[in-house]
């Protein structure tokens, strides 16, 4: 369990680059254009409410692109400190550590270090002062070009962490919260998952380069799900579970648990190396992720962290109305890619959708998968058109009946074996009743909507399925929860 800080005050000593004319253009202008360019590429528009940005750390013709999806984010105007979060690639060092540095120095210019910031750490007992961890890091510096082009003057707190223990990182991020405020944004510095022999971590063996970037798109958004919803602790159990190859899983862990309450993580953006060079044989990846603290509400998935930004719910709702409309119109379906461009990332994740329709109230239709059968965009589309014209219960909806209808969707977590009843809340855990080769299936506000205690709650379930009251007690449970959203995010124009 390592960890490592970096700043110190007094000697004036300037940590020079290691890396100008090889990670990145050695030449100011030259550096300074290139920089420009991945930033307008990248189209972002600033977030005045950003916080926190998670940014990989290779070298620029690998990840500077990605790199660029967050740092378009950030505000011009804001940030007078950053502080860097960094794993340390090339020293050993137990506990924390700091070097002696008072400035970095690139090609465009002197970036100066805030001393008082680093001696306060230094009275901390994790923190000890090492030179030769960050000397050589190329995490830190790889940052500071992005930062001088947006920020121009700014003063740095370069922060090294290793894998840290949960009671560690806890009161390392308190420790290193202490010293944030407005104007000091903080930038964690990671590279992903490191497939290959080279790296020692082969899970899988990919028939070809399209089915690497499959199962590597799978782990990498995975992972993003739990960092997104602030799960240090799921994402701690991600990694000891996959083994999966983050160097920076100690400055995530440690940034997550810094993160003011009601933060919101969103996936910006995600690449790998074999864009830059298409192999088999090994690959690296990299994710953008930024973090604000908005008033735009967001809803999380409790157990998997995954994310759902208003503005997705809002097109997923029009989505499914879309499909219903066209279809009792006459005309064909929807262009799904065309609708997928107008969301997030997070649409393209797979997950159990349930659609369900109301006349005046009461049900007119519900279809819906209980795993992840579909990337979601496609799940809702095709539960929309089934809960409108295939469920078995209602005649398929008419031209006529279509302004009198409002939707509900409700999105699902991978379900989870229940161990003990005790673990059931209601109003919070669907649940899932298997036995005697029967299902029965509840979402988790059916039992608040009909007032039943967690025992009707369950012998209802048994009734779904098929089965007497006290089924429940012989049968497989499984839990899990939703984001459940509809009508409500519309306008009266939007509904007809």
């Amino acid at each position: 369990m390592l960890l490592f800080l970096s700043c110190h005050s007094g000697s004036g000593e300037v940590r020079t680059s290691v890396l100008a004319g090889s990670w990145y253009p050695g030449r100011a202008d030259e550096l300074r254009a290139t920089v420009e360019s991945y930033l307008r590429e990248a189209a972002q528009q600033p977030d005045p409410a950003l916080t926190t940005l998670i940014v990989p750390h290779a070298g620029y013709q690998y990840s500077a692109r990605t790199a660029a999806f967050g740092y378009a984010r950030v505000p011009k105007e804001r940030f007078r400190r950053v502080m860097v979060l960094s794993p340390s690639h090339r020293a050993w060092v137990r506990g924390a550590a700091v070097g002696p540095f008072d400035a970095y120095q690139t090609p465009l210019g002197t970036v100066p270090v805030d001393r008082a910031a680093c001696e306060s750490l230094l009275k901390d007992p994790l923190v000890k002062e090492n030179r030769a961890a960050e000397a050589s890091e190329h995490a830190i510096e790889i940052h500071l070009p992005f930062l001088q082009v947006i920020l121009d003057e700014f003063t740095l707190v370069p922060v090294l962490i290793g894998d840290v223990s949960p009671e560690n990182r806890r009161a390392l991020a308190r420790l290193l919260a202490r010293h944030l405020d407005d104007q000091t944004l903080v930038v964690v510095s990671s590279d992903f998952t490191h497939y290959g022999e080279r790296f020692d971590y082969v899970p899988f063996t990919a028939g070809s380069v399209a089915d690497l970037r499959q199962r590597l798109s799978a782990m990498n958004h995975e992972a993003a799900d739990l960092i997104c919803g602030r799960d240090a602790d799921g994402f701690d159990s991600y990694v000891a579970r996959t083994k999966d190859t983050i160097c920076g899983r100690g400055p995530i862990a440690v940034a997550l648990e810094m993160l003011p309450e009601g933060s919101r993580g969103e996936l910006i953006h995600a690449s790998t190396s074999l864009d830059a060079m298409p192999t088999t044989e090994s690959s690296v990846s990299y994710l953008a992720i930024s973090f604000s603290t908005d008033s735009e509400e967001v809803s999380v998935m409790p157990e998997r962290g995954f994310s759902l930004p208003e503005s997705d719910r809002r097109e997923l709702v029009l989505l499914a109305r879309e499909v219903v409309t066209r279809r009792v119109s006459g005309l064909p379906g929807p262009d799904l890619e065309e609708w997928k461009g107008r969301m997030s990332p997070a649409v393209s994740r797979s997950a159990g959708v349930f659609v369900t329709l109301f006349a005046d109230g009461d049900l007119r239709g519900c279809i819906g998968y209980i795993e992840g059968l579909k990337p979601l965009a496609e799940a809702v589309a095709d539960n929309a058109f089934s809960a409108a014209f295939r469920d078995p219960r209602f005649n398929p909806v008419e031209k006529a009946e279509y302004s009198g209808l409002s939707f509900k969707i409700s999105v699902l977590t991978p379900l989870e074996p229940v161990k003990d009843v005790s673990e059931i809340i209601v109003g919070r855990h669907g649940l899932v009743l298997s036995a005697q080769g029967r299902r029965g299936v509840f979402l988790p506000e059916v039992p608040v909507e009909q007032g039943w205690d967690l025992t009707a709650y369950l012998e209802h379930l048994g009734g779904k399925a098929g089965l007497d009251r006290h089924a429940w007690k012989r049968a497989t449970l499984e839990k899990f929860e939703s984001i459940v959203f509809g009508d409500e995010l519309l306008s009266e124009e939007e509904k007809k």
